[in-house]
């Protein structure tokens, strides 16, 4: 038998964005867990060259991260667009359902861009329209690299195809002034050397903050990883409460059942 299902869609895509934290806040375990051992340092000393060599070799990040950020940008967005499904209008759903979606536009600099916005905008009711468009990204030009729902946009299609890259800049290497920087060729690591009569400066090894990234190594676009909670209060500190307003009509469908309504007798 069908079951009536009384939760508002509005409280649904909350729902989504709590269970996205929840994946954020696992995501943020791991890189704390990770962290502390992102890095393997020894020193030797290499009596030949009159040498001392410090060797700080890097370790990649657990998959599990990519998995959890993965999760995490999936839940706010099919959310946003689950919630565009529900505030389009009948004919939209009807006659266009594989274009409706929630649009995240970073800029309208040429007609094809404008003319698409615009028929992404023609599938929901004038107001609702309206609320969309007061949202994105384009509207502040200089800043729309780091809006929040472009950033979202950025990690979410990246995820479609690969595991979103993350950069691991874990740890910045300190290097005594004079030394001589390698690169061995068979591990992720860098070579520090000064000579033995300088060893004691390798004993000031400042704890230099670190960054981790997400995108591509040297990308265009990197996002910081604090970012990722800006872009998931966006979402529910912008984005939900700006449809708070409207009577969102909730369109019903058997979506969950709970049995056969066929009788069984005995």
């Amino acid at each position: 038998m069908s079951v009536k299902n009384e939760t508002t869609v509005l409280s649904y895509i909350k729902m989504k964005a709590e269970r996205a934290k929840g994946h954020l806040d696992a995501f943020n375990f791991i890189v704390a867990d990770y962290l502390p051992k992102a890095t393997t340092v020894t020193t030797r000393d290499d009596f030949d060259a009159s040498r001392c060599i410090r060797r700080t070799e890097f370790h990649a990040f657990p998959p599990e991260l990519g998995m959890e950020l993965g999760e995490f940008v999936y839940c706010l967005r099919s959310g946003l667009d689950q919630l565009a499904w529900h505030v389009a209008t009948v004919t939209a759903r009807k006659d266009s359902p594989k274009d409706v979606c929630f649009p995240i536009v970073k800029s309208l600099i040429n007609s094809d861009q404008r003319k698409k916005y615009k028929r992404s905008l023609a599938l929901f009711p004038t107001n609702i329209a309206a609320e969309i468009d007061a949202l994105q990204p384009y509207k502040e030009p200089s800043l729309s690299d780091a809006h929040p729902l472009w950033q979202l946009n950025t990690l979410c299609n990246l995820d479609k195809h690969c595991v979103i890259p993350i950069n691991s800049r874990t740890k910045r290497v300190f290097v005594v002034h004079g030394a001589v920087v390698t690169y061995p060729h068979d591990v992720d690591a860098v070579d520090v050397s000064i000579p033995l009569a300088d060893k004691s400066k390798f004993e000031f090894d400042p704890n230099l903050p670190g960054d981790i990234e997400l995108g591509e190594w040297d990308a265009d676009l990197t996002i910081p990883r604090r970012r990722l909670a800006d872009i998931h209060d966006f979402v529910i500190n912008t984005v939900i409460p700006a449809f708070e307003r409207f009577d969102i009509p909730v369109v019903h469908g058997e979506r969950f059942r709970t049995g056969d309504s066929q009788p069984v007798y005995g």
